[in-house]
């Protein structure tokens, strides 16, 4: 899939990254939304976001992505 991603939305980085980034309107830059959503998404406290806390964070964010796209980003 990787190598279509004109076919493969899903396994396309800069789309799923587009796709996550519309969240970040809200916020003075890009930059500065991701820092606050890897300190909200770290649910546990233990200093790393597992695949289902990025996963249940995205969602209650109204951002969702399906197994590919997640498996993009991964």
């Amino acid at each position: 899939m990787e190598d279509n991603p004109e076919i493969f939305k899903s396994a396309n980085l800069t789309y799923v990254m587009n796709k996550i980034k519309e969240g970040a309107v809200s916020f003075p830059s890009v930059n500065e939304y991701a820092i606050h959503l890897v300190k909200l998404m770290d649910r546990n406290g233990d200093g790393s976001v597992s695949m289902d806390e990025f996963k249940g964070f995205l969602e209650q964010n109204n951002v969702y992505l399906t197994d590919n796209e997640l498996h993009t980003l991964a």
